[in-house]
């Protein structure tokens, strides 16, 4: 993939987050690049902040599932706990609605279960409520 021409946020997209952090840390401090080369890394960052910002939420999830409590979480995240526990809620009232729609008829759910939901929930301090 490291043949593939990067112009465009797009482009990025295509390449995939972990080839893309694998060239944007052999790119990083490299000076007298040419406008092409800042574009490059230009849409480089830009798709890997999509990337990373998206896959936030369900590393809080599985940090809460192993153990880490909310502080430790929110220091993590550089948030307040209560700015990690809403960040967390909205992604997870996503995988919960997944996972009701698609556990039906015998069917493998996708998402989390209620059960997991809650435990996270509790750990973020928002328990008794659906995130």
């Amino acid at each position: 993939m490291n043949d593939v021409r990067i112009r465009t946020f797009e482009d990025a997209t295509r390449v995939g987050a972990y080839e893309l952090s694998r060239r944007w840390a052999d790119s990083v401090g490299k000076v007298g690049r040419t406008a092409d080369g800042e574009i490059q890394e230009l849409a480089t960052m830009a798709a890997l902040a999509h990337w990373l910002t998206r896959w936030l939420p369900t590393q809080t999830h599985r940090a809460a599932l192993a153990g880490a409590d909310r502080v430790t979480i929110a220091a993590a995240l550089g948030v307040t706990v209560e700015e990690a526990a809403a960040r967390w809620s909205e992604w997870a009232r996503g995988q919960r609605d997944l996972y009701e729609a698609t556990g039906r008829d015998g069917k493998t759910p996708i998402g989390i279960s209620a059960g997991e939901c809650a435990q996270v929930a509790a750990v973020l301090g928002i328990p008794g409520r659906r995130p």
